[in-house]
């Protein structure tokens, strides 16, 4: 389907969205067909705190069947969800269909969301330069960066290169969910620092984290991380609390209706 990009080359920038319902910035399609509709869009510089204080599994910034040229960068996101909702600070989900393309996640700080700080499905998608900490309550399976099965395949080929991540007790660093199986084109996954007070803060399991492993384990049965760090306790003290941006709002959305 060649449908011309009904949200292309927007600019979402500067935003303080506090305590919204669902996500705090949401950029949709409405649907695998018509993902690319949906192009060079740029959410960048925004703080969301405490989104999804009412809707359940969703995100800080959340996309859904997105076509090419989406950037989500140097964004603040903190506190969204709680025991009972949760949410991740940036969840990225797609499907099948050759419209949906990868989204560059760049340069955001992501702390203290229920479920994990990216959750990634889909295909290429690049993780670079991101600092996530304390993500993850523990009757979820969190992680600081998780990839999960979505639409009837497991997620594959992204890249997660210079991240710092710190969990904390009973909370995960990395977790890969393949529920169909070790049959994707694997991720590249490297030069990251990690820290956890958690020795076995690393998963790679079929749908949850079942068996988490040290750091060692990790690298040989993942293959990845030959040039990360990790530190068995806190990475360094946390960062001072975010400036506001431009003006205080609830929620933004990019959607296209059908």
């Amino acid at each position: 389907m060649n449908a011309p990009p009904f949200s292309h080359g927007n600019r979402v920038t500067g935003n303080t969205i506090l305590n919204s319902g669902s996500a705090g910035i949401s950029l949709s399609s409405g649907g695998q067909l018509i993902a690319n509709t949906v192009e060079n869009n740029a959410i960048i510089g925004n703080s969301v705190s405490n989104a999804n204080t009412l809707s359940y599994d969703a995100a800080g910034i959340y996309t859904l069947f997105v076509g090419g040229g989406n950037t989500i960068k140097s964004n603040t996101i903190l506190n969204c969800g709680s025991n009972e909702l949760r949410s991740s600070g940036i969840m990225i989900e797609g499907g099948t269909d050759s419209s949906i393309k990868p989204v560059a996640i760049d340069g955001n700080t992501i702390e203290n969301n229920s479920l994990a700080g990216i959750a990634v499905s889909g295909k290429n998608h690049t993780i670079t330069n991101n600092t996530l900490r304390n993500n993850g309550v523990p009757s979820w399976e969190n992680a600081q960066v998780v990839f999960f099965p979505s639409f009837g395949e497991n997620a594959s080929s992204c890249t997660v290169k210079n991240n710092i991540m710190e969990a904390g007790r009973n909370q995960t660093l990395v977790s890969v969910l393949d529920a169909w199986g070790h049959i994707s084109p694997h991720h590249t996954i490297d030069n990251n620092t990690y820290c956890s007070t958690n020795i076995t803060p690393f998963c790679w399991s079929y749908s949850t984290c079942s068996q988490p492993v040290n750091f060692s384990s990790w690298k040989i049965m993942s293959g990845h991380d030959s040039h990360s760090s990790f530190t068995n306790g806190i990475c360094s003290p946390n960062p001072p609390p975010p400036t506001g941006g431009e003006g205080s709002i609830n929620a933004v959305y990019l959607l296209l209706l059908k």
